[in-house]
C-alpha cells in the first residue's frame, strides 16, 4: 500500500481500515471497498447468507459458499431482477476439499420477466494460500470456476465465464477475484482494499479512497 494512498484516505479512513484488519466477519453497516471502484454496504447476516447494498441501492443476497453465484438481486423499487438457486450438485463439498478436487453443479435462474433457465458450473479447489489483505497476511482458499453451456447437437462445452477467486474464511469474503469472459475477450480484476466499520466513515473519506484507487490503476 503506497504512501499517497494512505494520505488521501485521511486519518479517519486509515484508522477504520486498520481496525477492520483485526476483525472477524463484518457486522451489518460495514462498508467494503474494492480496487475496481465497487462499494457495497452489508445490510444483514441472514442464516447462511449475507445481504449487501451497492451504490445503485440494489440489494444482493450472497450464499456463504463463495463458489455459488449470488442468490438474488432486488432493484431500488424492491422488484426482483434475478434469482438463482442450486438445482443439482454438491458445491458445499468443495469448501474444505484437497487441491485438485472438482465439483460440477447446476443452478436454476429466473430473470425479472419470469423467464427460467439452467446454468452449469464446474469449480476446482486450488488449495490454501496467503495474501496481503488490509495490511496483514491473510489465509485464503483459492478456487477456479467455469460457467458453461452444452451445445445441443455436438454436446461440446462452451465456456461463458471463468472466475478465479481467493476467499478468506475469517472475513467470510472474497478478497481477490479475476473474471474472464473468453467470447468477449474481457478480463476484470478486483481486490478488497478497505473494510470500514459501521458509523466510522464519511462520504468524503470514501471519495478520497476511490480517487486514490483510480489514480493507482492509471499508473
Amino acid at each position: 500500500m503506497n504512501r499517497n494512498f494512505l494520505w488521501t484516505m485521511g486519518w479517519l479512513g486509515y484508522l477504520a481500515l486498520a481496525s477492520a484488519a483485526a476483525w472477524g466477519a463484518p457486522a451489518p453497516g460495514t462498508i467494503a471497498v474494492y480496487s475496481d471502484g465497487r462499494v457495497v454496504k452489508l445490510l444483514e447476516n441472514k442464516g447462511d447468507a449475507t445481504i449487501w447494498q451497492d451504490h445503485r441501492l440494489r440489494r444482493i443476497t450472497y450464499a456463504a459458499n463463495p463458489v455459488l453465484p449470488p442468490r438474488q438481486r432486488l432493484g431500488l423499487d424492491g422488484r426482483l431482477q434475478y434469482r438463482e438457486t442450486l438445482d443439482e450438485g454438491n458445491p458445499a463439498s468443495l469448501l474444505n476439499a484437497s487441491p485438485g478436487t472438482t465439483v460440477e453443479f447446476r443452478t436454476h435462474r429466473v430473470n425479472a420477466k419470469g423467464v427460467a433457465s439452467s446454468r452449469n458450473y464446474q469449480c476446482t479447489a486450488l488449495g490454501i494460500d496467503r495474501v496481503r489483505v488490509l495490511g496483514r497476511d491473510e489465509s485464503v482458499r483459492r478456487f477456479r470456476c467455469e460457467r458453461y453451456t452444452v451445445h445441443a447437437k455436438l454436446w461440446t462445452r462452451q465456456i461463458k465465464e471463468i472466475r478465479e477467486l481467493a476467499y478468506s474464511p475469517r472475513l467470510r469474503l472474497v478478497v481477490e477475484q479475476v473474471r474472464r469472459r473468453p467470447a468477449k475477450g474481457t478480463v476484470r480484476e478486483r481486490r478488497l482494499v478497505a473494510l470500514i466499520p459501521p458509523g466510522k466513515y464519511r462520504y468524503a473519506d470514501l471519495r478520497s479512497l476511490l480517487a486514490a484507487q483510480r489514480g493507482g490503476a492509471a499508473q
